[in-house]
């Protein structure tokens, strides 16, 4: 098995090997790959895909996700839990707009990610488990997700993920999501009674930012020592919320709420994770 973040470090070295440089959005100048980019993420075996070339902070991707699998698009519920990252997407009113977790919870009046939990649990083996983020109908007045669509299937009671990204900041961005999707995979398979299983994780336009080469030149040097900081960080819930929820939720929408209530400590145990020095870098709009 090939660990995630050697295969992000191959990603990262073949970008720059095939050097294709454009100007991308408000004229920023990207160096990108002509194929996607394809991870394979087994959570079983490997646990949390967390980096080791460089310091990660693996609350904020939950603090993410669990604002968008409520359907929420309001910074002040980032603000909280110091998640600021978001704030240059305001479109003026405090918010995101119609992006992420409004498509979620209702995407043209379906709340997928009921739907979703409710197939999981009644017909696990459906091809329809899956979840939408892409609505031309309302990109102009909000944020359009990178992501584009996350299908569900379940084998001998593993649940497995296959994502489909449409674009992915290679230094700052794709990092940030495998943890976020590992997430997603965990809680659900939680609440249905799963095993976390594997993420396949494709990235059409996996793009490194100019302005990153600094901070990716010291990644890939750190990155040569982490296999002696490896230790495998679970990727499942911990007995403490395991306790603490004792599986009274009837709906995901008690999980998620349990998440919050605990002010998202001890959902994980990230004890386990050590990591090369935090290498510092500029969120691109």
């Amino acid at each position: 098995m090939v660990h995630y973040e050697q295969q992000y470090y191959n990603a990262l070295k073949a970008t720059l090997k095939e050097d294709i440089r454009v100007t991308g959005r408000g004229d920023v100048p990207v160096i990108k790959l002509r194929k996607p980019v394809s991870f394979e993420i087994n959570l079983m075996k490997e646990g949390l895909p967390l980096l080791r070339g460089k310091k990660m902070f693996p609350d904020k991707p939950l603090v993410e996700l669990v604002w968008m699998m409520l359907g929420r698009n309001d910074l002040d519920f980032l603000h909280q839990y110091g998640v600021n990252y978001w704030d240059m997407f305001d479109i003026g009113d405090g918010t995101i707009g119609a992006s992420y977790g409004p498509r979620l919870r209702n995407f043209n009046g379906v709340d997928q990610i009921q739907q979703v939990a409710h197939l999981l649990l009644t017909d696990p083996y459906s091809r329809r488990i899956a979840l939408s983020f892409w609505d031309p109908s309302k990109d102009e007045d909000s944020i359009v997700p990178c992501y584009s669509f996350i299908q569900f299937k379940v084998i001998d009671n593993y649940l497995n993920m296959y994502v489909t990204q449409r674009s992915g900041d290679a230094f700052i961005g794709v990092p940030n999501d495998a943890l976020l999707f590992s997430y997603l995979n965990a809680i659900l398979a939680y609440y249905t009674n799963l095993y976390t299983g594997t993420i396949f994780y494709t990235i059409n336009d996996f793009h490194i930012y100019e302005e990153h080469l600094p901070a990716i030149n010291v990644y890939l040097k750190q990155y040569e020592g982490w296999i002696t900081l490896y230790e495998k960080v679970l990727a499942f819930v911990t007995q403490r919320f395991k306790e603490y929820e004792n599986k009274t939720s009837t709906t995901i929408d008690g999980v998620l709420n349990s998440i919050v209530a605990l002010n998202f400590e001890s959902i994980f145990n990230f004890k386990p994770y050590k990591a090369n020095p935090y290498i510092k870098a500029k969120v691109i709009k």
